[in-house]
């Protein structure tokens, strides 16, 4: 039900509930369209505040009904007009109700801009509030979103959920150009992640295969017990959710995924079956998370003795910045590891939100503006690093973790501030 009310709501117009405001209205014309007109500001006034979240009540009414310079008498009467005829109900709590749900719901959702489509333009406030509701985010690319996206970190992304993680941003000019980095927004679902785990291991094979290694299976075996499988995990690095789906997708043995720290002893044990070793990443930012952990392993498996020249070492990556995918791979020259760097999906400049070659602003003063509006509030969640770690503008979430390098109003909550992908 849910879904479809989420689905309804964006193709209902204006007629759908004219007869809310225009019905039983007594006199000439000019007195019916100046009685819809001021039940339509009331209507306005109460969409203001149920987008407030604020208690429906008369008084709650009345104060926003002066924006629209309507004088409390004038909205209260319309007020009582919707109670008589039963539009809305009036609690014993002093709350107002709509009888009829769906209503409420696109009032709040789509009827302001709706109705101040059908009000003249003799009005200023009116045509200011066309100005705001023409910029605010709609259902339906909120609906689009969520869809896209469904959950994250086992929790449910819905419409609602999108909404009000935009609501925060305040003015609906604002909303909108945050909603366009939503859009610009690289997310991999589970599934995304596992397709290019695929690709990732094609290279690996084919690296192999080139090197006089085929791979043979014989009777009921159906899985590799030549490639060993880790995850570049610490210093910020989240590969741990990419081990076990990089052994199902690719029929890896389970003895075969093991701890870095037990790599070496892995090696010993399978008697010189091992003909590589790979090490999981999700994301490669400015890749000196990559490199610092890199340098780490190298230490740890040549500390005792060489690393075996036969056993080359793959780094993939699901997908990472160009500069930081160089910056590892030129690390990689002073390690003692003959280590391949592999990305399956490699971003430039134009996947940096804010980058003048950005792909998600084409307009140099909206790109400007975004950027304030995400540092103004990204400095107040990660003051070191308001546009991601190390200034990144990186627009990249998973489905089980969003990277640091993400703008934090993404990722990071606060005292006054709800991330749309809080990170754990």
């Amino acid at each position: 039900m849910v879904d479809a009310i989420s689905a309804a709501i964006p193709h209902l117009g204006a007629t759908s509930f004219q007869h809310f405001w225009d019905d039983a209205i007594q006199g000439g014309v000019e007195e019916q369209r100046h009685v819809s007109l001021v039940r339509r500001k009331v209507l306005l006034a109460i969409a203001s505040c149920l987008r407030d979240r604020a208690p429906l009540t008369d008084d709650a009414v009345v104060r926003a009904a002066r924006r629209y310079e309507l004088d409390g008498p004038n909205a209260l009467d319309v007020l009582h007009g919707f109670c008589e005829r039963s539009i809305l109900l009036a609690g014993g709590d002093g709350t107002l109700n709509f009888r009829l749900p769906l209503f409420a719901r696109w009032l709040a959702d789509e009827g302001v801009r709706e109705i101040v489509v059908t009000m003249g333009d003799d009005d200023a406030l009116i045509r200011r509030q066309r100005v705001e509701e023409a910029a605010r985010p709609k259902s339906a690319e909120l609906a689009e979103l969520a869809n896209r996206w469904r959950t994250y970190g086992g929790r449910l992304i819905d419409a609602a959920t999108v909404k009000a993680w935009l609501q925060q941003f305040g003015h609906p000019r604002e909303q909108r150009l945050m909603l366009r980095l939503l859009q610009g927004l690289r997310y991999y679902t589970h599934e995304d992640v596992r397709e290019r785990l695929r690709r990732l291991h094609g290279f690996v094979v084919r690296e192999l295969a080139a090197a006089g290694h085929k791979y043979r299976f014989t009777g009921q075996k159906r899985h590799r017990d030549d490639i060993l499988v880790c995850g570049l995990e610490g210093g910020g690095s989240g590969a741990g959710h990419l081990v076990k789906p990089y052994r199902d997708e690719n029929a890896i043995y389970k003895d075969r995924v093991v701890d870095a720290a037990g790599v070496r002893e892995a090696i010993a044990a399978a008697d010189g079956k091992v003909r590589a070793a790979v090490v999981i990443e999700d994301f490669i930012g400015t890749g000196g998370t990559a490199h610092g952990r890199l340098k780490e392993l190298s230490s740890l498996w040549t500390a005792d003795k060489p690393w075996p020249s036969d056993i080359p070492v793959y780094l993939l990556a699901v997908c990472g910045f160009d500069k930081g995918i160089r910056r590892v791979q030129r690390a990689v020259d002073a390690l003692a590891l003959p280590l391949t760097v592999h990305v399956a999906d490699e971003l430039g400049d134009a996947d940096r939100a804010f980058h003048e070659a950005s792909t998600v602003f084409s307009d140099e003063a909206e790109r400007e503006r975004a950027r304030e509006i995400a540092y103004e509030r990204g400095v107040t969640l990660e003051p070191k690093h308001p546009l991601g770690h190390e200034g990144s503008q990186a627009l990249v979430c998973f489905e089980a973790r969003c990277p640091n390098n993400t703008l934090p109003v993404l990722y990071k909550s606060g005292p006054n501030w709800d991330a749309l992908f809080p990170r754990a």
